[in-house]
């Protein structure tokens, strides 16, 4: 197995680089090694610098899950949609019907 093979699959997406990684992936190392700097050399970076790094990977970090989230979203949604048109989709409630949805249960409420 090739060595860089979890640094690239970690900062690839499907097999090609991924820029939003790639930024999240430099910020983080911008940061960790600032942190590292203060602890052990006693330098304490300008604050504005320290709070803008930490904005900006906080935005990519969300960014890159973001992006996930919604992939794994749609990956659901196909698989619901297939086994509902293999199964038979069900029919949408006529227009003068309410459906109101409590936990343990289901009441129609005809509109006047």
């Amino acid at each position: 197995m090739h060595q860089n093979s979890f640094f690239l699959g970690m900062l690839s997406e499907e097999g090609t680089p991924s820029s939003k990684r790639m930024v999240m992936f430099l910020l983080l190392a911008v940061f960790v090694i600032c942190v590292f700097v203060n602890l052990f050399t006693g330098k304490k970076p300008d604050q504005v610098f320290l709070d803008q790094n930490f904005y900006l990977l906080t935005t990519a970090m969300g960014l890159v899950f973001g992006a996930n989230v919604l992939n794994k979203i749609a990956e659901v949604k196909k698989v619901q949609s297939e086994n509902n048109k293999a199964v038979g989709s069900p029919s949408p409630a006529p227009d003068n019907v309410v459906v109101d949805a409590q936990p343990n249960e289901v009441t129609k409420l005809v509109k006047p």
